[in-house]
This record gives C-alpha cells, sequence and structure tokens, in this order.
C-alpha cells in the first residue's frame, strides 16, 4: 500500500472529515474498496407501495404520493420526473426532449442517508449509458468509486414514458452530513452512443442537528434557496413546524472550486408543505453556504 503524500496525510489526520470522503479524495490509500461497505452504511428494508422506483419515505419528502405511481397524473411516473427535473405534483410541468437527463433526491431515517439518483435515457439502449458519481470536498470534485457505489445500492430498471428509467438507491452513513458541516454529492450520465450528458446535485447541509437539502425556490424565481428537511414527522425537533419552509435570500460573493458561495441576507419560514424552525432560520442571515452548479460538471 503507497503511502500519501506529507500534505494529503494532515487532511486525513483532520477529526472534522471522514476518513472515507478524504480516502476517496487522495486516492483510496487507506481502504479496501472490494468491501464497499467501508463507504457505504449498510441498506435498511426499502418501503416502496406503488412501485415507481421511489421509496415510500422519499416520496414524504417529495411531497408526492406514494401510493400512486403519478401522484399529478400527467402519465409521467414520480420517478421519471424526478429524473427528467420536472415538478411530480404538477401536471403542466412538462419535460423537454433531452436524450437523456439525471435527477438526484435524498431522504434519512434509521441513521441511514439514502440518495436516490434517477437517470432517464431515451434511446432505451442500457448499454450506451455510463454513469458517474462523486462529491465535494474543499472545493474539489471528487470522483466516487462507482463499483463500490453500484454493488452497495438497490438499483431498478423501469419502463418510461419513452425509453428506460434507471433508479440507484445508495445508502450512506447518516453521519456524515452532521460531520461535515455539509455535503455535495453529484451524479453525471453519458449516452456513450448519442454523446449526449447530463448531470444533477444534492446540496446538503447539518441545519441544527437536521439534514437538509439546500434547493432552489419554486417557480424558478432567482436570488434565493429553500432548505428541506430530509425526515419527517416525529423524528424532527420539537422546535420545527409543519406546513413552512426555510426560505433564503442570498447572493453570489464568491466560489470555492465547482462550489458558488452564497451570503444569507434574509430568512424566514413561510408556508409549504414542509417544515420549519423559525429560531433557526432566522439565525442562518450572514452565514454562507456553497451550491455546486450541476452544469460545472458537463462544462456548462
Amino acid at each position: 500500500m503507497t503511502n500519501p503524500p506529507a500534505q494529503e496525510r494532515r487532511l486525513l489526520d483532520s477529526p472534522r472529515v471522514p476518513a472515507l470522503l478524504l480516502l476517496v479524495g487522495v486516492g483510496f490509500w487507506a481502504a479496501d474498496f472490494a468491501r464497499p461497505q467501508g463507504l457505504l452504511a449498510a441498506g435498511t428494508m426499502v418501503l416502496d407501495a406503488d412501485r415507481d422506483g421511489l421509496s415510500d419515505r422519499q416520496e414524504r419528502i417529495l411531497r408526492t404520493n406514494p401510493d400512486a405511481v403519478d401522484t399529478d397524473g400527467d402519465q409521467i411516473s414520480d420517478a421519471e420526473e424526478v429524473a427528467r427535473q420536472t415538478d411530480p405534483r404538477d401536471p403542466d410541468s412538462l419535460p423537454g426532449f433531452e436524450p437523456i437527463n439525471v435527477g438526484m433526491a435524498a431522504c434519512q431515517g434509521e441513521g441511514v442517508l439514502t440518495v436516490t439518483s434517477t437517470i432517464f435515457l431515451r434511446s432505451g439502449n442500457p448499454h450506451g449509458l455510463d454513469v458517474r458519481f462523486g462529491a465535494v470536498l474543499q472545493g474539489r470534485l471528487i470522483p466516487l468509486p462507482t463499483g463500490a457505489i453500484l454493488r452497495a445500492s438497490r438499483i431498478g430498471i423501469l419502463n418510461a414514458s419513452e425509453g428506460l428509467l434507471f433508479v440507484v438507491q445508495t445508502p450512506f452513513p447518516g453521519g456524515y452530513v452532521r460531520a461535515m458541516g455539509g455535503l455535495n454529492l453529484y451524479a453525471t450520465a453519458r449516452d456513450v452512443i448519442g454523446g449526449a450528458v447530463a448531470a444533477d446535485a444534492l446540496n446538503l447541509v447539518d441545519f441544527s442537528g437536521v439534514t437538509m437539502s439546500i434547493e432552489p425556490v419554486p417557480g424558478g424565481q432567482t436570488g434565493g434557496v429553500i432548505y428541506v428537511p430530509l425526515t419527517s414527522g416525529p423524528d424532527l425537533p420539537v422546535s420545527f413546524n409543519a406546513g413552512l419552509v426555510c426560505w433564503q435570500g442570498t447572493s453570489e460573493v464568491g466560489s470555492n472550486g465547482a462550489s458558488s458561495v452564497q451570503e444569507v441576507e434574509s430568512a424566514g419560514c413561510e408556508p409549504m408543505d414542509s417544515s420549519c424552525s423559525a429560531s433557526d432560520c432566522a439565525s442562518s442571515v450572514g452565514t454562507t453556504i456553497q451550491i455546486l452548479d450541476p452544469g460545472v460538471l458537463i462544462g456548462g
């Protein structure tokens, strides 16, 4: 086994950062990824009442109907809408004609952070699909070992409204985001035959002990984000109130490698089918967040 350079050894010694992501970043010097459980959490039983590829827990976070394949009745399944980045609760939100799309979502429960990567492939030819996964560490894009990810994941191949849909549910230890304070994950997919490429990113933060997904504000508005808890109901602290979401007004103040650094200028709980802690949300004013733009992953 080769030892890492001194600078990277110092990085590995940092108590703030989970060793595994650092190992990924410096070339797997100290992990045997023939055993992917070194990287990933043990999966729990996945309940998917409507068998659309999204777990019931994930559908609660997405605010879709876990008992209906197509929540909004537009003839496109909820999972396909996640992949094609349309709103599965709005029948007027329809996809374009891209040959390939990627969408990511996440939920947390029983100590496991489950990341769902959905890939839409119009051609329907799985032999032409190249999928890669990664994380962002200190502004650097860090490829994760695709083989280990896939071996530890629950994988489904479903018929889409046209073409095929691939769903990869990957369990990570739930403590990663809390230990790091934040974690950005990404997935890219390329149609080797046609040459088209697509990407998506998950921007996760620990917010008052709750793992949150930072997402664009609804309706395509700019200059802000919302914080969506990745757990719900009794798993949330009592300070969280249902029917609200933490809405932050932000402005870009710089960059850190592949990530945009944004300052929170205003914050408050706004009506939405989610949960928000008013005091915690308001206290975020003046802080900065880092957002990975999927366009960076494909040269956009």
